[in-house]
C-alpha cells in the first residue's frame, strides 16, 4: 500500500482556506489546487503514477498563506482587522468537513478494525480533534514514507493541524506589526522564512527526517511564502519576462511531481521548486495558456472540491486496502478514485457549501 501524504492539500488549504477572501475569487488558483490534490491521490494510490506527488500538499501550503494573508492585509489595510472574525470563517470554512470525516472514519473504525488498530485510531482522533497531529506522528508514526504510516486512516490530518497551529500565530503577529512597526513587516517575515527553512535543512542534515517533515517550525516557510507573495507590489501580467516565469512555475511544480520518490530527501531544499512554482503561477498563471489550464471547468470544478477530496481519500485508500488484505487490482485503485471523488463532491456539497454560506452562520 502507499504511503500517505496531506490539504491542505491537503488543506486545507490541502487545506482549502477558501477561494473568497472579502468577495475577491481568483479560478486560477481553484485549477492550482486540482493539480496539487490530484498528485497526493494518485501518489497515494500508485506511487509509480505521480512518485514526487507529495510534493502536492507543500503547494497547498502556497496557497493558503496566500489567500489567507491577502485576507488579513486587506483587512489592515481597511482598518476593519478582527480576530474574532478571521477565526469565525475559519472554523465555518475547515471545521465542519474535518470533524465530519473523523466522526465516519472513528465510527467505521469501531466496526472493522483490530483492538489494537482501533486503539492507535483512537490516539489518533484525540490528537486530531486538538489539531496537534502533527506533533502525535512526528513522535509515534516513525519515518512518514514507510510502511508502518500507512495503515493510519487520519495519517493525512497532520497537514491540517500545521495550518491550523500557523493561524493560530500569524493574525496576531501581523496585526501588532501593522500597528506598531509596519514598515518592519516584510523583514520580519522574510527572517521568520529564512530562519523556518534552515531549520528543516538543519533536521534534514541531522537526520531527524519526522522533525523535518510533520512541525511547524519547519514548515512554516511554506505558509510564509504565500503570505508575502500577499504583501507584494501587483507586477505586469504580460510580456516575455512574464512567459518565462509562468514556464518556470510550472516547471517548478511538475517536475518534482515526475522527479521525486519516496527516496529523495523531503522537505529542505527540495521543497524550494514547488513554494517557488506554486508562487509563480498564483501571481503569473492566470493568463495565457497557463490560464487557459487552470481557468478550466474541470480544473475549477476538482479544485472547489479539493478540500473535501484530500481528507476522505486517504481514509478510502486505507480502509478499502484493509478489507482487501493489500492485495488490490487496478480494479480497486480505480474504485478508491472515483468513491474519494463521490465522497469529496458529497462533503463539499452538503457539508462544506452549508455551513460556509448559510446566511444563520454569518
Amino acid at each position: 500500500m502507499n504511503k500517505c501524504l496531506s490539504e491542505n492539500f491537503c488543506s486545507p488549504s490541502l487545506h482549502q482556506a477558501g477561494n473568497a477572501a472579502h468577495g475577491t475569487y481568483f479560478p486560477h488558483i481553484d485549477g492550482l489546487r486540482t493539480f496539487a490534490v490530484l498528485a497526493v491521490v494518485l501518489y497515494h494510490l500508485q506511487e509509480w503514477i505521480c512518485p514526487g506527488g507529495y510534493t502536492g500538499v507543500d503547494i497547498f501550503f502556497v496557497i493558503s498563506g496566500y489567500l489567507i494573508g491577502s485576507g488579513l492585509v486587506r483587512s489592515l489595510k481597511e482598518g476593519n482587522f478582527s480576530l474574532s472574525s478571521f477565526y469565525y470563517r475559519r472554523i465555518r470554512r475547515i471545521m465542519p468537513a474535518y470533524f465530519c470525516l473523523i466522526a465516519v472514519v472513528l465510527a467505521f473504525g469501531c466496526v472493522v478494525l483490530a483492538c489494537d488498530d482501533l486503539r492507535t485510531l483512537g490516539r489518533t482522533v484525540r490528537s486530531s480533534a486538538l489539531f496537534i497531529t502533527n506533533i502525535y506522528f512526528s513522535r509515534t508514526a516513525g519515518n512518514y514514507f514507510s510502511p508502518a504510516a500507512e495503515e493510519n486512516p487520519l495519517l493525512n490530518l497532520w497537514s491540517l493541524s500545521v495550518e491550523e497551529q500557523f493561524y493560530l500565530t500569524i493574525p496576531l503577529a501581523l496585526w501588532l506589526l501593522w500597528k506598531f512597526r509596519k514598515n518592519a513587516v516584510k523583514p520580519v517575515l522574510c527572517g521568520a522564512l529564512a530562519l523556518s527553512l534552515f531549520a528543516a535543512v538543519y533536521h534534514m542534515g541531522n537526520l531527524e527526517h519526522n522533525k523535518a517533515f510533520y512541525l511547524l517550525h519547519c514548515r512554516a516557510w511554506e505558509l510564509l511564502a504565500g503570505c508575502l507573495l500577499a504583501l507584494a507590489p501587483v507586477a505586469a501580467e504580460q510580456g516575455r519576462g512574464i512567459r518565462w516565469l509562468r514556464l518556470a512555475g510550472w516547471a517548478g511544480i511538475l517536475l518534482p511531481f515526475a522527479c521525486y520518490s519516496s527516496s529523495t530527501p523531503f522537505p529542505g531544499y527540495t521543497a524550494i521548486p514547488s513554494v517557488a512554482g506554486a508562487a509563480l503561477l498564483i501571481r503569473y498563471g492566470s493568463h495565457g495558456w497557463s490560464g487557459r489550464i487552470l481557468r478550466h471547468p474541470l480544473s475549477t470544478g476538482i479544485g472547489k472540491i479539493s478540500y473535501s477530496l484530500y481528507l476522505w481519500h486517504w481514509p478510502v485508500i486505507v480502509y478499502w486496502t484493509y478489507f482487501c488484505f493489500n492485495e488490490c487490482g487496478p480494479r480497486d485503485y480505480a474504485g478508491m478514485f472515483l468513491l474519494s471523488l463521490l465522497l469529496g463532491f458529497l462533503s463539499w456539497k452538503f457539508v462544506e457549501t452549508p455551513f460556509r454560506t448559510a446566511a444563520a452562520w454569518r
